[in-house]
């Protein structure tokens, strides 16, 4: 029993989310950068779904990614995002048992 303060795990779970979007903003940071595409900033908010029973595992993640630049094309961002989770070696792994969906946003900068 925890007197105060969030249980342990809690913090775990958020450590777990945010390497998560970490890694996948990082490597799609690079593919951007190599592709030569006009990106300004990348925002990602990740949101994690948790079981109903305990232990109350992370079940469900999703990203929400927003870019900016100007002259973006959707298609080509998207092939990015695809290429940038293939590599992501934290998507890889936790989407062997975690359902991880994501929605993109382009905005001009």
């Amino acid at each position: 029993m925890h007197a105060q303060g969030p249980a342990p795990h809690a913090a775990a779970k958020a450590v777990l989310v945010a390497a998560l979007g970490g890694c996948t903003e990082a490597t799609l940071a690079a593919i951007l950068r190599k592709q030569r595409q006009p990106v300004t900033a990348i925002d990602m908010a990740l949101t994690p779904t948790l079981a109903d029973t305990t232990p109350r595992e992370i079940v469900a993640i999703h990203m929400a990614i927003g870019i900016a630049g100007d002259g973006l094309e959707m298609e080509k961002i998207e092939k990015a995002v695809a290429l940038a989770e293939h590599h992501c070696p934290v998507h890889k792994t936790l989407s062997a048992a975690v359902r991880i969906t994501r929605s993109i946003t382009l905005r001009q900068a």
